[in-house]
C-alpha cells in the first residue's frame, strides 16, 4: 500500500493539517496533524502493519492494501506555530464527522501522533465495553480469544501491583467483601468432585467405629486392607470388607 496522490490546494508549510481520502471511493477516512510537512502523512504506509494502531485505522488500512489500492493525501490546512495544531486537528474532526464523514480516528484529535485519549472518550469506551461484559455471548467470545495468551512477566507484575493496591482502599475492599458474599456456589458435578478429590486428598469417609479416614489410600494402609475393594464400599458396590463398612462423612 502506498500514498497514491497529494491534493495541495495550498502551498505546504511545515505544519498542516492533512486528511487520508479512500482511493477506491473518494471518502475522507482519516485527519490527522503534522509538524514536519507531508512526511507524516506519508509514513502511514508503512507503519500501518503496527499493532499499537486503532483498530479500525489498521482494518481500513488492511482493506486498502488487500484490494492492491493507496490513499489520497489532502492538505486542510495550514498553521504558523506547532501551538495551534491540536485546534485545528480538533476543529477538522468534529466538522468531518458533523457531516456524515466516516472517519477511523479514535478520538477527538488535538494529540496528533501521540495517540492519547481524552477523559470524556475514554469514559465512553469504558461504558462501552463494560455493556459488552454484560451479554453472556460476548464474554464466551472474549474467554476463547484470551485463551492461551502469553502474559509477560512484566505484565503480571503490573497487574500484582494494582491488585495489592485495591486491598489498601477501604471502600474497594468492602465491595470485594460484598461481591464474595454474594457468590453462591452451585453442586459440583461427577468431574468436579473427583478433580477435588485429586486436588485436596479426596472426600473424608469414617467406618462403623466412627473413626474418620481423610484418604482412601491412609485407610488401606492403616488398616491393612485393598484401597480398590475400600473404594467399592463406598461407591455402594461392595457391604464391607475385611469386615469394615465405610460411609462418606
Amino acid at each position: 500500500m502506498c500514498a497514491l496522490a497529494v491534493r495541495r490546494p495550498l502551498a505546504v508549510d511545515k505544519y498542516i493539517v492533512y486528511g487520508l481520502i479512500d482511493s477506491r471511493n473518494d471518502q475522507l477516512r482519516y485527519v490527522g496533524q503534522s509538524s514536519r510537512g507531508l512526511a507524516r502523512a506519508y509514513e502511514h504506509a508503512r507503519e500501518h502493519r503496527n499493532k499499537t494502531h486503532n483498530a479500525r485505522k489498521r482494518d481500513w488500512f488492511h482493506a486498502l492494501e488487500k484490494s492492491k489500492r493507496g490513499y489520497i493525501i489532502l492538505v486542510l490546512d495550514e498553521v504558523a506555530t506547532k501551538d495551534l495544531l491540536d485546534e485545528a486537528e480538533m476543529f477538522y474532526i468534529s466538522y468531518f464527522r458533523f457531516i456524515g464523514c466516516d472517519l477511523v480516528n479514535v478520538g477527538e484529535g488535538g494529540w496528533g501522533s501521540r495517540g492519547k485519549l481524552n477523559t470524556l472518550h475514554r469514559k465512553r469506551l469504558s461504558t462501552a465495553a463494560k455493556e459488552r461484559w454484560k451479554n453472556p455471548a460476548e464474554r464466551k467470545r472474549m474467554s476463547r480469544a484470551m485463551r492461551g495468551r502469553f502474559i509477560s512477566d512484566d505484565t503480571r507484575k503490573k497487574q500484582s501491583i494494582a491488585q495489592q493496591e485495591r486491598f489498601k482502599d477501604p471502600v474497594q475492599l468492602a465491595g470485594l467483601k460484598r461481591a464474595r458474599q454474594k457468590v453462591v456456589m452451585p453442586p459440583l458435578n461427577k468431574k468436579a468432585r473427583l478433580l477435588l478429590s485429586r486436588l485436596h486428598g479426596g472426600r473424608p469417609f469414617k467406618d462403623q467405629y466412627g473413626t474418620v479416614h481423610q484418604t482412601v489410600r491412609g485407610a488401606a494402609k492403616k488398616l491393612h486392607l485393598d484401597s480398590s475393594t475400600i473404594s467399592k464400599v463406598l461407591k455402594g458396590k461392595l457391604n464391607h470388607t475385611g469386615g469394615y463398612r465405610f460411609t462418606y462423612c
